[in-house]
Parts: structure tokens; C-alpha cells; sequence
């Protein structure tokens, strides 16, 4: 069986090496310690394998994976993400409830026009908005996280 995903986020690794790993589509690897070098040394381990599917390396909002040479892994095929976006759409004029569970800041737009909503986030969290019956719907909620695995 061959590693598609690999979610190492959060483990204070200073050094990652990929080469043998030619079927992974999904790396998240965000909150560790890789110096810039390092950062660029796992883009250049990383395969380019031509596949159907998106390749997605989330490498977190940091100094170092910031001034990385994104560059090396691009023209392998990958997209790499310092953060992540969910939207919701919702034609429910009363209320929003979603949960998320992520890491680092975090930025809600209403949709409501209001001012947007930023906050630290450590582990699960859910978020709710009383619209009060306000227009208009349908709603589009965002959701930009340094780092979430799960969103509903």
C-alpha cells in the first residue's frame, strides 16, 4: 500500500524527506520547525508524478515556509498552501453554526456585512451568528484558518 496522505502538522520537525513517496496527493505539514532550507529541501523531495487529481502541500503560515521557493514544487504539479479557506453557503436567514478543528488564527466573514471576526484557535471549536430573520440569502460564509483538519 502506498502513503497517499501524510499529516505530520504540529511535531517539531526540523527535516522532512519524501522521495520514496511517489503516490502522496495530500501533505500537511504546517507548525513544525523547517528552516527555509529545510522547507525547500522537502519541495525538492517531493515526486512529480503527472496524476488526474490536485497534489496539496499545506506548509502553514510561517516566516520561513513564507520566504521558501514555493517555485520548487509548483512546477512539480503541487499546490502548496500556507492556509486554508472553507466556504459555506447558507440560505437560512436566522442563524450560522459551523465547527471546525484547527490551529492558529482564524478569520470568519459573516457574510452580514459586519466587520469580519479574527481569533487564536487551539483544537475544536463551534461558531454561531444570529442573523435576526436579516436578508439577504442565500448567505456565503469564509473561513480562512492557518490550519484545520475538519470543517462542518
Amino acid at each position: 500500500m502506498s502513503l497517499q496522505e501524510l499529516k505530520c502538522q504540529g511535531n517539531r520537525l526540523t527535516y522532512l524527506e519524501l522521495s520514496a513517496n511517489t503516490a502522496l496527493m495530500n501533505l500537511i505539514c504546517s507548525r513544525n520547525r523547517f528552516s527555509t532550507d529545510a522547507m525547500n529541501y522537502l519541495f525538492r523531495s517531493l515526486h512529480n508524478n503527472h496524476v488526474t487529481e490536485e497534489k496539496i502541500a499545506l506548509i502553514g503560515n510561517t516566516p520561513e515556509a513564507l520566504v521558501s521557493d514555493k517555485e520548487i514544487a509548483t512546477g512539480k504539479g503541487w499546490k502548496v498552501e500556507t492556509e486554508r479557506k472553507a466556504v459555506l453557503t447558507t440560505n437560512d436567514t436566522s442563524s450560522v453554526t459551523f465547527s471546525i478543528t484547527g490551529y492558529g488564527q482564524i478569520t470568519i466573514d459573516w457574510g452580514d456585512g459586519t466587520e469580519t471576526v479574527t481569533e487564536n484557535i487551539y483544537g475544536s471549536h463551534t461558531f454561531y451568528r444570529n442573523y435576526n430573520g436579516v436578508q439577504p440569502t442565500p448567505r456565503t460564509v469564509t473561513i480562512i484558518c492557518d490550519d484545520f483538519t475538519e470543517f462542518k
